[in-house]
């Protein structure tokens, strides 16, 4: 309140702004982090897998290459990256003020690999899609 011309009002939507930012879901606070090669996709799929920051900045790189579509290059980015003493602390920070950092989405399990290995051919008219397009 004390800073000039920001009223009652302003800092009430600040305030609720803030508190808006805690609901975030993790993968997104997890692409916030601005690892590179990560983006909204891995860290939906690193999420999902190892569903807390702890579990992935902690992960080796064989526990991260085993999460489909992570190999060794953005591996070792999202390793490089959590050794460093400033993410870190910034994280340490936020888990503080109440961010994310953990998936709620249950993790995707197999149901079935009836089909693994199988291949199939789908012919005949379809109607409203062409090869053309």
């Amino acid at each position: 309140m004390e800073i000039d011309r920001l009223g009652e009002r302003s800092v009430s939507n600040l305030l609720a702004g803030i508190e808006e930012s805690k609901k975030v879901p993790f993968e997104r606070v997890f692409v916030f982090l601005g690892i590179r090669h990560v983006g909204e996709t891995l860290a939906k799929k690193l999420a999902r897998q190892l569903r807390t920051i702890d579990a992935i900045i902690h992960a080796t790189e064989e526990e991260l290459t085993a999460t489909n579509d992570i190999g060794t290059q953005v591996a070792s980015s999202i390793i490089d990256s959590s050794m460093r003493r400033r993410t870190r602390n910034s994280l340490n920070v936020w888990k503080k003020h109440g961010l994310q950092f953990e998936s709620i989405q249950a993790a995707h399990k197999v149901q079935s690999n009836k089909l693994e290995g199988l291949t199939f051919v789908v012919s005949g008219v379809f109607t409203k899609f062409s090869r053309a397009t």
